[in-house]
């Protein structure tokens, strides 16, 4: 593994400069350009909205932006394949994870460039873990 998908809610954070210690270390690799990280387009969409309602439009995009041009971000818009894994995912942890459209997302990505994902949200480690996507959890509190 040479790069990393963050999921929302990490990136909110991150955004707000609450970096738990365990995660210090990876996002200061990303910052500097020792690896990768995976920018789901459909994740910063939902990104915008959480930073836009909090500080405004102009800050969530500044950031955006910000992210886009780290030295190794690699941004990943949807394909037919990667619909239809969503699709597929999001039918099968929908009900027992509680996994929105947007986890399964972050799910089908982290797989298919086989990165790690960090998230906090159980439903989304127990689905990473299933499928086989390494995955590195907190409890949301971590942020807090």
């Amino acid at each position: 593994m040479s790069g990393y998908l963050l999921d929302t809610m990490v990136l909110e954070a991150f955004h707000r400069s609450r970096v738990p210690e365990k995660w210090r270390r990876p996002w200061k690799d990303i910052r500097e350009g020792r690896r990768t990280v995976v920018l789901v387009e459909e994740l910063l969409a939902e990104l915008y909205h959480q930073i836009a309602r909090r500080t405004g439009g102009d800050k969530a995009r500044h950031w955006i932006l910000w992210l886009k041009r780290l030295p190794r971000a690699r941004v990943c818009p949807a394909d037919d394949p990667i619909a239809f894994e969503t699709g597929q995912l999001y039918l099968q942890f929908h009900g027992p994870c509680s996994l929105s459209l947007a986890d399964c997302f972050a799910l089908a990505f982290a797989r298919r460039e086989r990165v790690e994902l960090m998230t906090t949200e159980v439903g989304l480690r127990r689905a990473a873990e299933e499928i086989g996507v390494l995955v590195s959890w907190l409890p949301v509190t971590a942020l807090a």
